[in-house]
């Protein structure tokens, strides 16, 4: 997802380069990786950072309990606290953004967090994932990421349709060749079953991995399978 920066935090907040976002609180002394300073996920604008600390668990969410008790408006809570195992989750929505803390052991004594804050879409917002994306008819778009950084644009989806691996394989090979793509895998199809393509074109890089995966019908009078292929899609931009 592009090149990940390491910063070491001496102060007990991180500031984000672009002035209209909040300040995400760091504990004093901890050391943070950012992710991604500018990513889209499924449409909405976030920024990742991860961080691995000698506190514990109970540490980490008392830091965040601390800072977020004051309430963003009257009669709202300064934060809620959830449980997806193994993490524990505190959150905070500031203005129009969204604050997430997601808190897991690590190691005998320590702790591993992610740090994300995004941008709370407009209700009236229409997300189109995929967008500008070739897919065959009938393709579904499971999850689409982007990233940006100084020197390059990087995308990840998740694809899913009916038809079969080889299917797919020729059809993106034909669409990127028609386009100046180079194939450098030869569209060579691994098995009925699984398939990677890789391609480029100048500075760009297109690695496309195919999947056929069964799902049962729910219809037991039937009892039939219906074949799906995944297709895994990572698309840098230089």
């Amino acid at each position: 997802m592009g090149k990940i920066l390491f910063v070491y935090i001496c102060s007990y907040c991180l500031g984000v380069h672009a002035e209209e976002w909040p300040e995400f609180p760091v504990p004093k002394n901890e050391r943070v990786i950012i992710v991604g300073n500018n990513m889209s996920v499924n449409g909405q604008t976030m920024k990742i950072m991860e961080m691995t600390s000698q506190r514990n668990v109970t540490d980490i969410i008392e830091f965040y309990k601390t800072k977020w008790e004051t309430p963003v408006k009257k009669g709202a809570p300064g934060y809620i606290i959830t449980e997806a195992n193994p993490y524990l989750i505190v959150s905070r929505p500031e203005k129009k953004f969204l604050m997430t803390v997601q808190v897991k052991k690590n190691g005998r004594k320590g702790s591993y967090s992610l740090l994300a804050m995004s941008k709370i879409p407009n209700k009236n917002a229409v997300i189109i994932l995929g967008k500008g994306f070739p897919k065959m008819n009938t393709t579904s778009v499971l999850s689409d990421i982007k990233s940006e950084d100084i020197n390059q644009k990087g995308r990840t989806l998740l694809l899913e349709n009916s038809f079969s691996v080889k299917s797919n394989v020729n059809f993106y090979r034909d669409y990127y060749l028609k386009r100046g793509w180079v194939d450098v895998t030869q569209g060579k199809v691994s098995s009925a079953n699984m398939a990677v393509m890789i391609m480029n074109k100048n500075t760009d890089e297109l690695n496309l991995t195919f999947n056929q995966t069964k799902n049962k019908n729910k219809n037991k009078t039937k009892n039939k399978t219906k074949n799906k292929t995944q297709v895994v899609v990572v698309e840098v931009t230089k």
